[in-house]
């Protein structure tokens, strides 16, 4: 089974368009569709907002279902000069930049799965990969994000893909968060992100729709 997760409905939408659907059911309030893309068998959720959200959610819909992968498909803010709005990131790694345990080694980043990203990267090769780190806030100050960068030398910033990787760990699942950058964590964020929601939001769905419909992962 694939877990495909998301935080707005609208950057589900590849999916759910794509998808053969067979079941849908309320879990916590969120609509949950379980059906066919290709030859896999996925579950699709959305309104997962944030480090805790993200981790239950996760969580529940792992004990619900035969769950083996996890893709996380939505946006996120740019760490470096070298991304654009709109460029996507796949993550290789993740790590919690606001988890406050005095020691990084208490707090390791954790590999995402490399194999199927090398995979799509093969179909996608426009697709950077790199770390991305996670935190709960929407950040828009420079000087933060550039310390940020120089600490974890990440790609990208978002408020779910580390919670949702160390989860995925935890049950034995593939995890890989695919981003679209929608802002670069300056003081244009709000309006930035606001703004490139829509516009490009759906894109890693797309990308993750076109990518099951010719590949079997579970």
């Amino acid at each position: 089974m694939v877990l495909v997760l998301s935080v707005f409905e609208s950057e589900l939408e590849p999916i759910r368009e794509g998808m053969v659907t067979f079941e849908k059911k309320e879990i916590f309030g969120r609509e949950i569709k379980r059906g066919l893309l290709g030859r896999n068998e996925i579950v699709t959720c959305s309104r997962v907002f944030g480090k805790v959200e993200s981790a239950f959610i996760t969580q529940k819909l792992i004990d619900e279902y035969a769950v083996k992968n996890i893709f996380l498909v939505s946006g996120a803010a740019a760490l470096t000069s070298g991304l654009n709005i709109g460029d996507v990131v796949i993550g290789e790694a993740y790590h919690e930049y606001d988890r406050k345990l005095g020691e990084d080694k208490h707090n390791p980043a954790i590999t995402g799965d490399l194999e199927t990203l090398e995979s799509i990267r093969f179909q996608f090769s426009a697709i950077k990969q790199g770390k991305i780190i996670s935190g709960d806030q929407l950040l828009d100050n420079q000087a933060v994000r550039d310390s940020l960068f120089d600490r974890y030398r990440a790609l990208a910033l978002d408020m779910d893909s580390a919670a949702v990787a160390k989860v995925a760990k935890a049950n034995g699942c593939q995890f890989l968060s695919i981003k679209v950058i929608l802002d670069k964590a300056d003081d244009r964020t709000r309006e930035d992100y606001n703004q490139n929601c829509e516009r490009y939001g759906f894109i890693p769905a797309r990308i993750l729709n076109d990518y099951l419909k010719n590949h079997f992962i579970a």
